[in-house]
């Protein structure tokens, strides 16, 4: 019996001091770890903070990037003219944003940009399953209804289009409600959020139009003058094209 208790007390010992082990390599590791600073204005619900601490879509997507490429991300949430001036003083190695094409090659000078997206995520028009015209242009929509939300910015090809009669809701419950009963035929939203909120009422008959209101294109902007950021992108690029695979 004690040499029975001798050789559990051992192998106890034995685990213990591989726990301990893996400990002090993670530690280790965590510590070893790169410290980059990006630099990003709130934008809810992709990157803002909450008592201070960032959150939001895009966050959640470049944190996990960040940690199977090797580093740990401390974020800034600043106006774009803070933003520019740490950038000039080297104060950071990238720049989280929504950028469209125009943009990146406006930028192109200042900023690499990874092959491809953090994340991205585009607004459509949802339509009933018997509505009978295709939506392929914005002028498609002449003269028709589509249900909005009120104080939603939904991109100045939209917002600026007045041959279109907006239905204007206090939120997207209210929208999918009124669309439900028939009241809309038409529904301007953020895709994923339009699928999960009709599915949350069991509606399945509705189509998405073929043209797309708005595409939010998220990348990870790496400041060129900053030492290694070749490599950053190097790094990022690689583990985004591991991910895909």
């Amino acid at each position: 019996m004690k040499m029975n208790n001798l050789r559990l007390g051992r192998i106890d010992q034995y685990f213990l001091f591989l726990l301990l082990v893996t400990i002090c390599l993670n530690i280790s590791f965590s510590a070893n770890a790169e410290e980059i600073v990006v630099l990003c204005e709130p934008y809810p619900p992709y990157h803002y903070e909450v008592n201070h601490k960032p959150v939001g879509i895009v966050i959640e997507h470049l944190s996990q990037l960040g940690i199977k490429a090797g580093f740990n991300i401390t974020y800034h949430f600043v106006s774009t003219e803070t933003k520019w001036e740490m950038i000039e003083a080297q104060q950071a190695q990238a720049v989280l944003g929504a950028v469209d094409q125009q943009s990146k090659e406006f930028y192109a000078d200042f900023f690499y940009f990874p092959n491809e997206v953090i994340y991205s995520e585009s607004t459509v028009i949802f339509a009933r399953d018997n509505f009978s015209r295709e939506i392929n242009t914005l002028q498609d929509l002449r003269n028709q209804t589509i249900g909005v939300l009120e104080n939603t910015i939904y991109g100045a090809e939209l917002d600026e289009y007045s041959s279109v009669y907006r239905d204007f809701s206090e939120d997207l419950e209210t929208l999918i409600r009124k669309f439900a009963n028939n009241r809309i035929q038409l529904f301007v939203a953020n895709e994923n959020q339009g699928i999960k909120a009709l599915q949350s009422i069991g509606m399945e008959s509705y189509k998405i139009m073929p043209f797309k209101v708005k595409e939010e294109l998220f990348f990870l902007q790496i400041v060129k003058e900053q030492a290694g950021a070749e490599e950053l992108l190097q790094r990022i690029n690689t583990t985004i094209l591991a991910e895909q695979e």
